[in-house]
């Protein structure tokens, strides 16, 4: 009941290669109309189509390899890590004069909004210096992948404790 659809992604938190998500959607409808433009992806204006036509087997048994070779234990631990460091990326933000965040997360995803900087400034800037930001037309969002270290994270907050400054912000 109020459930539609059912998603997995472990070319995500997974690590495994991309395409190995799928969806399941309780009525063929909404399956019907799964084309649509994702413009919060990085780079802008994306058409993407759910359903990919015949797939290799590869993908899936990449997946299998990975559940077996990690286990839930490790998994966990994935998890983990992702969540400290955006607790940590959080934290930071708050402390930049002028940045502030949408919500609390409860995922590794964070955004980053403002009352007083123009937030497209501030993901024109992050990309000049080569990060991969999403913009919303009130925030920059950030998903912290497992990729991620927290040197990345210090190097993040350099450059957007640089930007706010340059934009009018206080240290």
């Amino acid at each position: 009941q109020g459930v539609c659809s059912i998603t997995i992604d472990p070319h995500k938190m997974g690590l495994a290669p991309i395409p190995a998500g799928g969806i399941l959607f309780r009525n063929e409808k909404l399956g019907k109309a799964s084309a649509w433009n994702v413009s919060y992806l990085s780079g802008g204006d994306t058409e993407q189509d759910t359903f990919v036509g015949t797939r290799s087997g590869a993908s899936v048994a990449a997946v299998w390899a990975l559940l077996k070779h990690l286990g839930k234990e490790n998994y966990r631990k994935i998890v983990e890590s992702c969540m400290h460091l955006t607790w940590k990326l959080v934290g930071e933000i708050k402390k930049i004069e002028g940045l502030d965040i949408v919500t609390e997360p409860t995922m590794n995803i964070v955004g980053i909004t403002s009352k007083i900087f123009d937030i497209c400034q501030i993901a024109e800037e992050l990309r000049r210096r080569k990060w991969a930001v999403s913009l919303f037309p009130n925030h920059v969002r950030i998903v912290v992948m497992p990729h991620v270290k927290e040197r990345h994270i210090e190097e993040f907050l350099e450059d957007l404790k640089y930007i706010a400054n340059k934009l009018g912000g206080q240290k």
